[in-house]
Order: structure tokens, then sequence, then C-alpha cells
């Protein structure tokens, strides 16, 4: 049970992050709000596109390891890995702008 209850907590991740992807790709302004940065200029906006294409690919690696019914000690660390990318984007976004909605946002994005 307890087996069924992680690969379904990492389905969870894995979708969620594809979709959090998707909708920076596609719509950068909006997603850059919810990251807690402002995307007005190119610049800005090509980066909010590549985390998103950051976060599809991280999202698929994890729907493939449940694809391929990968043990849950392979998971556990692709997990652990997926969960690094949060916490340093909460760094990245808090350190010139000290924005506080960025910190509840990209830590909240760890809990599956």
């Amino acid at each position: 049970m307890r087996q069924y209850m992680l690969r379904f907590l990492v389905a969870l991740l894995g979708i969620g992050l594809v979709a959090v992807g998707i909708a920076a790709v596609l719509a950068p302004g909006f997603a850059a709000t919810l990251y807690g940065v402002d995307a007005t200029t190119l610049s800005a906006s090509v980066f909010v596109r590549a985390a998103g294409a950051r976060d599809v690919a991280i999202g698929a690696i994890l729907i493939g390891l449940l694809a391929r019914r990968s043990d849950t000690l392979t998971l556990g660390i692709a997990v652990l890995g997926a969960t690094l990318v949060p916490v340093f984007d909460t760094v990245s976004v808090l350190q010139p702008s000290g924005m506080r909605l960025a910190l509840i946002l990209h830590p909240g994005s760890d809990l599956p």
C-alpha cells in the first residue's frame, strides 16, 4: 500500500511540474507573476520560458521512471533531485527581490 501511495505522489508531482512548465512556456508573463519575478523584458521572458522547459523535462523524467516501473529507491533519489530545483529557485528569487510570496510558492512546490 505504501509503495502505491509513493507512486501516486510521484505521478502528481510529475504531472504538476509538466503543467506548470507548459504554462511558463506558453504564458511567461502569468508564470512570472506566480514565480515572483517581473518578466516585462525579453530576457526575463526567455528565462521564465527556459525554467518552464526545465520543469517539463523534470516532470517527464519522473513520469518516465514511473512508466518503467522503477524501484522506490530510484524514485526517491529522483524526487530528491527534483526537490532541489525549487529550493534553488527560491534563493535565486529572494536574493535580489526579497519578495515574501516567492518564499511561500517555491518551497510549496516541493510538497507532493
